[in-house]
């Protein structure tokens, strides 16, 4: 992202512009950059435009690019004044949960914009585990015992979702960052919409828990609660269980995406954090199991019972 600043304020205003790289060796040397291919440019302008379109029709705000130069593949993008909601997860107070609420609405409302603005290409949660098992050879061979960890956390994720009954895919952001949702005197505003494509919506409002808590790493299991009720209050007042357990297996599985991903090596704590961020993804594992296997013996409690009563009942005829 490139800075341009006029020369003569009285006569424009700061315009940031997006390169959408268009050099094969480039986007190879440079993982970060990989997804990014100069047609991109053009998509992620249309995209952004049609967002934004379509929630301000229910009273929200998208980031609306300015224009796309295509002999450069650059996007060009306004001055934004206000802080990104990854700066409240720094402390845990009303004014945080107020805003925490408004992006749980955000994000329902992104969910039922059309499909048709996302790519063709549904994006599962086994398509998800896959990118992440590319990218996590580093910790494989540095933490081998974390590597186990994280494998078992994958594989056990998936295995737990295809417990689960799946529904349709929506649009979804593809990159729900706490940083790609900003506070703004308007309220609040959504951007980067470059990986927005058609997937489970759980994957993002997964992402977004999972961000949270890689931004507070202190964040205990109260303000964890505080957190995911705030959030969770706006988006999913009276979502189907099932819903919120896959939303807490693509926690998990996000949390083990920052821990590949986002922690970088030349960190001092690097070790340390890549292993809490793993063991908190164990746990969320876990915590769904229990859930799973405390409703199946509900479940079949319940059945017996009523094999129970309709043996009783024949017999008293």
């Amino acid at each position: 992202m490139l800075r341009y600043d006029p020369t003569d304020p009285a006569s424009g205003e700061t315009v940031f512009a997006k390169v959408y790289i268009g050099d094969e060796e480039a986007r190879t040397a440079n993982r970060a950059s990989n997804r990014f291919r100069r047609e991109d440019g053009a998509r992620a302008f249309r995209v952004a435009g049609e967002v934004a379109d379509c929630l301000v029709e229910r009273g929200l705000n998208c980031l609306r690019p300015l224009a796309y130069v295509a002999e450069d593949a650059v996007v060009l993008y306004p001055r934004l004044c206000g802080v990104p909601l990854s700066d409240y997860a720094r402390q845990l107070n009303a004014d945080t949960a107020k805003w925490l609420r408004r992006a749980g609405e955000a994000v329902c409302a992104l969910h039922q914009l059309p499909a048709a603005l996302a790519r063709p290409e549904p994006h599962g949660l086994a398509a998800e585990i896959r990118s992440i098992v590319r990218d996590s050879s580093h910790i494989r061979a540095l933490l081998p015992d974390v590597g186990s960890v994280m494998e078992a956390v994958l594989d056990r994720a998936q295995e737990l979702h295809e417990r689960l009954p799946q529904e349709p895919f929506t649009f979804t952001h593809g990159d729900l960052k706490t940083e790609h949702i900003w506070v703004s005197p308007d309220g609040l505003i959504a951007m980067d919409f470059d990986s927005s494509r058609l997937a489970d919506p759980a994957l993002d409002v997964g992402y977004f828990l999972a961000d949270w808590q890689f931004r507070q790493a202190d964040l205990d299991q109260a303000g964890t609660d505080q957190m995911y009720e705030s959030f969770l209050a706006e988006y999913v007042s009276r979502a189907p269980k099932d819903f919120l357990m896959r939303i807490r297996l693509y926690e998990a599985v996000e949390l083990v995406k920052c821990a590949v991903r986002r922690v970088q090596l030349f960190e001092d704590d690097c070790a340390s954090r890549m292993s809490a961020l793993v063991e908190r993804a164990q746990w969320v594992i876990d915590d769904v199991q229990r859930t799973l296997v405390l409703r199946a013996r509900r479940f079949s409690v319940a059945r017996s019972v009523d094999t129970s009563l309709a043996v009783k009942r024949r017999c008293l005829q």
